[in-house]
């Protein structure tokens, strides 16, 4: 159990695994400014057995760059609570593809996907998503959320691959300047 606050500087790890909730407890990593670069955020190494075990990363602005989000559990229950800043993919990875992980948009994320990223889980809140950079992002969960989706790229299939209903309100495609919408 334990809270760790990124409020400026940079947490370095980008081989390591962070082990938000070892067994059992309550954890915090809340990202207010700089940087949390990381190999691996595992949300749970080992089931919880009696205890409970829950852990939560919010991002309220700075970057969160991360290879593997997973759990190795599927005990728990665990968020990933976004409220702005930036979301950066360190390589190709299927991100938190359990049951027991929830995602909100609070706000408008960034997403700057580099690489070829899935997130498995669905989406939901009244944020919305800013995709940048030339990775593939595909979304194959059963997404709720209702803020824009913005892809600023060359190609929107290429940008954004959309699985799964999305339930948003607009998707707006922006290149050289000039943004297409979606309905």
């Amino acid at each position: 159990s334990g809270s760790l606050y990124i409020t400026g500087g940079t947490y370095r790890n980008v081989d390591g695994t962070f082990e938000l909730v070892y067994n059992t407890g309550t954890s915090l990593l809340q990202i207010d400014s700089g940087a949390f670069e990381v190999g691996t955020i595992n949300f749970q190494s080992q089931s919880a057995g009696t205890g409970t075990a829950n852990g939560t990363i919010q991002l309220n602005g700075g970057t969160l760059s991360v290879g593997n989000l997973n759990s190795t559990s599927s005990s728990g229950t665990h968020r990933v609570l976004l409220n702005g800043g930036t979301v950066a993919s360190r390589f190709n990875a299927t991100w938190a593809d359990r049951t027991n992980v929830t995602w909100e948009l609070q706000n408008t994320t960034t997403f700057n996907i580099a690489h070829n990223v899935t997130l498995g889980e669905a989406l939901s809140g009244t944020g919305g998503i800013n995709k940048t950079s030339a990775g593939n992002f595909t979304l194959s969960g059963a997404n709720s959320y209702t803020g824009l989706t913005l892809a600023t790229t060359q190609r929107l299939d290429d940008a954004l691959s959309l699985d799964a209903a999305l339930g948003l309100q607009q998707i707006r495609h922006r290149v050289d300047g000039l943004t297409q919408s979606y309905i």
